[in-house]
Parts: structure tokens; sequence; C-alpha cells
């Protein structure tokens, strides 16, 4: 089976080891298993997003997408942050769970995608690093 998981985070986290940790307890604790095919859904963002797209591309039964603002996909769309907004709607619609990392900085996409979560009632966790 597939299971579709959305990865965010405050971009500053860097602890690879601490990220990985929580990441396979959490996915244990949702009853992902050995023989399930993990697809890591993410903007592709420095810290938490890069750093677990990095482990999907080494595992077996893992891989990821990457999600890009819009201006990056259609070059002639003006710019605009609703497009990053847009990019997180994506990413949290076509997720079986979202995973939001965060230290405990203010970060607006943090906020806005756990705000998404609660709103639509998709399954999320918060881990605090």
């Amino acid at each position: 089976m597939i299971k579709k998981i959305g990865i965010f985070g405050n971009r500053d986290i860097k602890d690879e080891h601490k990220i990985l940790h929580e990441l396979a307890d959490l996915l244990d604790s949702v009853g992902v298993t050995a023989s399930d095919h993990v697809l890591i859904l993410h903007g592709g963002a420095q810290g938490v997003s890069s750093i677990v797209a990095t482990l999907a591309s080494e595992m077996t039964n893992w891989s990821s997408v990457i999600f890009k603002p819009w201006s990056m996909v259609w070059p002639d769309l003006k710019f605009s942050t609703m497009l990053f907004y847009l990019r997180n709607k994506q990413i949290v619609d076509n997720s079986d769970v979202v995973v939001i990392f965060t230290n405990g900085e203010h970060d607006s996409e943090v906020v806005r995608v756990k705000d998404l979560c609660t709103r639509w009632k998709k399954p999320h966790f918060i881990v605090h690093l």
C-alpha cells in the first residue's frame, strides 16, 4: 500500500538524526510498515523537507514528489505569495497524513499549514524539536 506523507518544517531545523528518529517513530505509530511504499510530498525547502527527501531517495520503498510554487512551474505567471499557499494546499490535499516539524520559532508556513490541516480535518502531527 502507498502511504502519502506531507512534510513541512522550519527551514533552520537541521538535526538530521532527530528528524529521522522522530519521523520513524511517528510513521510506526500510524501503522506504516516496511512493506508499504512511502511517498513523501514536500516543497523542497532547506531543512526538514530536503533532509526527508534525501532519506526517501536512499530507501528502497520510498520516493518523493516536490511541489514547486506555480511561478516556478509556469514562468509566465506573475509571482504572488499566494502561490506558496496554493502549493501547500496541494501538498495537504494529496497527503494521507501531514507531519509538521517545528522548533517553536514563528514561521508563517508552519502556522498556515497547521491551520489548513485543522480546518480541513486532515490528520496531522506536530513534532517539536
